[in-house]
């Protein structure tokens, strides 16, 4: 399924989690259900519906049959509380995710994690907090090399640093990490990075801009 998350198609992610739900119903799979519920709600808050994803994602580790995905889920139900405005709920989640002690699935799912985290304190304006959150999980995207959730955290370092008038250290993360996709160029990160770059240059360029006048 995270294909298909990966690649924005949402319609053909929802299809195939109708079909899982379907069938662990009928064949009476309590695991496989919560599951289900529990992409269906990272699904929903993928296309805007926060509501309707945090209420299947609270269904879903209710159910607690999912111990392999439970620091994903938890993860995504942090990032629709927070969108929810529901702060100290979205810190508590994401917490509750980075403690979790599983085998497997939350080692790869862990610079992920560490980004949200991140990302929770930049709206709360704890920048350095947020920075050292975003360098960790940098550090291990790369050990783990994993190019994706690296373009993500680096997206996410670059707008921070973009606040804080920053914007060519912004760039040069960013671009370092982008330029080294040699394809996928429409999937929804690559392409908000390649947004995020175009809007990077262009503010680096007024500073400069800004600058020379003023001297």
């Amino acid at each position: 399924m995270d294909i298909f998350f990966w690649a924005g198609d949402w319609s053909e992610a929802d299809r195939n989690i109708d079909r899982l739900i379907a069938r662990a119903e009928k064949h009476s799979l309590g695991l496989y259900h919560a599951i289900g519920l529990g992409l269906k709600g990272q699904l929903s808050l993928r296309e805007g519906d926060t509501e309707a994803g945090l209420r299947l994602l609270n269904a879903c580790l209710e159910a607690g049959q999912h111990q392999v995905l439970t620091a994903e889920f938890r993860s995504e139900l942090a990032i629709g509380l927070a969108r929810a405005g529901r702060h100290d709920e979205a810190h508590a989640a994401i917490d509750k995710a980075l403690a979790c002690d599983e085998p497997a699935r939350p080692h790869f799912y862990l610079p992920e994690m560490m980004r949200i985290k991140g990302e929770l304190l930049v709206s709360g304006q704890h920048w350095c907090e947020a920075e050292y959150w975003f360098s960790r999980s940098i550090d291990l995207a790369r050990e783990q090399s994993a190019l994706a959730w690296e373009l993500r955290t680096a997206a996410s370092l670059a707008h921070l640093w973009a606040r804080q008038g920053r914007c060519d250290e912004g760039t040069r993360v960013l671009r370092s990490v982008h330029d080294r996709f040699t394809e996928g160029f429409d999937t929804p990160d690559l392409r908000a990075a390649k947004c995020l770059l175009d809007k990077l240059r262009f503010s680096c360029a007024g500073s400069d801009k800004v600058k020379t006048t003023s001297r």
